[in-house]
């Protein structure tokens, strides 16, 4: 008996241990408040002398969140206003805009045509060339002509004649002017009021506005319409004649005191100590987005690249001039934070590209050539390119705005300039030689010309072992360069060869092994071969666009080149203004690469976060232009 009970309780003790043993291993597919374990929990603790059908409150319960609060309705915000749940209201805070009469408006739209927003001032105040009187603003040449009726809005001038007048000395029309306008008026109208944005009007050309913009274009025009006036003080009581404002004197702009330390050598070489000069420090770089720490330290290290350590990073492209205008308003540095990958702003036919005459804009402050009628200029605009080449978005607007600067401002002749676009093998061989004298040494020879200009906007290409670079024409194949380009060294002999006093070779093009669309900051060049010429030539320069094979960008304002558009404003007399300049009324080699490479170098790095840094050898520092002493 004491066996079985042995027995008996030997085998309840093992199928305790057992049962103690699974119920300490973990429940993998049961959850922890499972239906079945709340069942038995409430078994377990409700009492069994009450009715299932009145059992009391269970004490182990269901957890239950506490109910949130539905969120408050958020206010809806008037376009561009939005809500900010810091201050529980509506803010202006798009950029470009700003609170106006407790409106938030674009700051750019919140003055009439005669005036422009000063951040500084926080108000509307007067633009450049016109005066405050009273609460308006008035141009001081052209009020003296306004035709103004009893209750209308006061006009400049009603004479279709003298306003076709300024459409020609604007250039945007050719020709005398006609009795009634015609439909080449009317088209070049359409054309300048898309230039610069003039409203729509049923006025159409007798519309103030519009006169106020066309006006400013044309300055010899602008005295028929009335004499200077007194803006410092009030006409003579006798005389009744008030006194006449002396002429603006020319500055370079502010950001052109200081160039860097290669440009400083080369201008003190050329002209001796520039006491107002000063050398430029800030050349840092903005770090990539998307950029890794052993990248960064990899471009430092290696590639002799700066980064910036102290600059508030903006996410966007802002001009040139916007940012050092905040700059000097605010006390702080800025710098434009690029992607990993930026594709250029170079769509053909894109929608809203602005027009290269707006291009008139960087000549007409500074007075016209002189001593250009026999100068002699080649022009070509390489964009359709074929057999799959991608297309170069700006090259048909770089070189219309090279020509308008010739043709218009420095007073070449148009039948002394070739123009071509889209120009093949043949055209090349044609205008240059081929084995023999071309068109342009024909041409030269024929005219008795002394300065030569040749301009070029397209895509250039480099062979594999960086032993020659080309041209490309319209026709070439992929891949076949050697083959279907015009070798730049053969371009340059040509050109020396033509024994001209002063010949200006300009390469807005880049050279790399590829043609792509896209720019890797910081746009670092990875060839270490020139595109310039072996050996300086007398009287020869050349200027390239950019360094090695860096990719050129372009000025979205324009859409032109960077290079392109800062070269335009140097030949047009900016260059030679002082500090960089000795004023001499001449532009030289030395001066239109310091301004043109430093405004290039700031504008890339400043307004796109990337590097890109023109490249130029001269043969004695020739005088490239010339212009009239008045007005500098």
């Amino acid at each position: 008996m004491r066996v079985g009970m042995r027995s008996a309780l030997c085998g309840f003790v093992a199928v305790l241990a057992a049962q103690l043993t699974l119920a300490a291993l973990p429940a993998k597919a049961e959850p922890r408040f499972s239906p079945q374990r709340l069942q038995l929990a409430q078994q377990y603790y409700y009492s069994p002398f009450f009715s299932p059908y009145q059992q009391p409150e269970p004490q182990v319960r269901r957890f239950r969140r506490p109910p949130v609060a539905a969120p408050a309705p958020q206010p809806l915000c008037e376009a561009p206003m939005v809500y900010s749940h810091g201050l529980k209201k509506c803010i202006c805070v798009a950029e470009g805009h700003g609170l106006v009469d407790d409106k938030c408006v674009q700051l750019a739209q919140a003055c009439d045509e005669t005036k422009r927003w000063s951040p500084a001032e926080q108000k509307c105040v007067c633009r450049a060339g016109h005066v405050p009187q009273g609460d308006q603003c008035i141009h001081p040449q052209l009020h003296a002509g306004i035709d103004r009726k009893p209750g209308e809005e006061p006009l400049l001038t009603s004479d279709m004649a003298l306003i076709q007048r300024c459409m020609i000395e604007a250039g945007y029309l050719k020709g005398e002017p006609a009795a009634t306008p015609t439909s080449a008026f009317w088209t070049a109208f359409w054309f300048f009021k898309k230039d610069y944005n003039v409203a729509a009007s049923t006025k159409g050309a007798l519309e103030l506005k519009t006169q106020l913009r066309l006006f400013d274009l044309c300055p010899e025009t602008q005295r028929e319409l009335g004499t200077y006036v007194a803006s410092a003080r009030p006409a003579d009581p006798v005389t009744g004649e008030g006194s006449t404002p002396a002429q603006p004197r020319l500055f370079a702009a502010a950001e052109a005191q200081c160039l860097p330390p290669d440009l400083m050598e080369l201008v003190t070489g050329a002209y001796g100590a520039r006491p107002q000069l000063k050398a430029c420090h800030d050349n840092c770089l903005p770090v990539p987005r998307e950029l890794g720490p052993k990248e960064i330290a990899s471009y430092e290290a290696n590639r002799v690249v700066e980064w910036c350590k102290s600059c508030l990073q903006i996410n966007s492209h802002l001009p040139l001039d916007d940012i050092l205008l905040i700059e000097r308003e605010t006390n702080v540095s800025l710098c434009s934070r690029p992607p990993t990958q930026l594709p250029r702003w170079s769509q053909p036919g894109a929608a809203g590209r602005a027009a290269f005459t707006r291009v008139r804009e960087l000549y007409r402050p500074f007075s016209n050539g002189l001593g250009h009628e026999k100068d002699f200029a080649v022009v070509i605009g390489n964009k359709s390119y074929r057999g799959g080449i991608e297309v170069n978005g700006s090259a048909h607007n770089n070189a219309g705005a090279f020509y308008a600067l010739l043709t218009e401002h420095l007073g070449i002749k148009a039948e002394n300039v070739i123009d071509l676009r889209d120009a093949s093998l043949d055209d090349f061989r044609r205008v240059f030689g081929d084995g023999g004298a071309g068109e342009l040494a024909a041409a030269l020879k024929r005219r008795g010309a002394e300065r030569l200009f040749i301009y070029f906007a397209g895509h250039g290409a480099t062979l594999p072992d960086q032993s020659e670079r080309f041209l490309l024409p319209v026709d070439t194949l992929p891949h076949r360069a050697a083959q279907t380009g015009y070798p730049l060294s053969t371009l340059y002999d040509r050109v020396a060869a033509l024994g001209m006093k002063s010949s200006l070779v300009l390469l807005e093009a880049e050279f790399g092994r590829d043609i792509s669309d896209i720019v890797y900051p910081p746009n670092l060049p990875a060839m270490r071969t020139s595109v310039l010429p072996r050996s300086p030539s007398p009287g020869l320069t050349v200027m390239a666009a950019a360094s090695g094979d860096q990719r050129t960008i372009d000025d979205p304002r324009y859409g032109i080149g960077l290079f392109t558009r800062y070269l335009i404003e140097g030949l047009a007399g900016r260059a030679d203004l002082a500090p960089i300049g000795n004023a001499d009324n001449a532009v030289d080699a030395v001066e239109l690469y310091a301004y043109t490479a430093h405004m290039v170098r700031l504008a890339a790095r400043k307004s796109f976060g990337l590097l890109q840094q023109p490249v130029t050898q001269n043969g004695g520092n020739p005088q490239l232009s010339r212009k009239q002493a008045q007005g500098n």
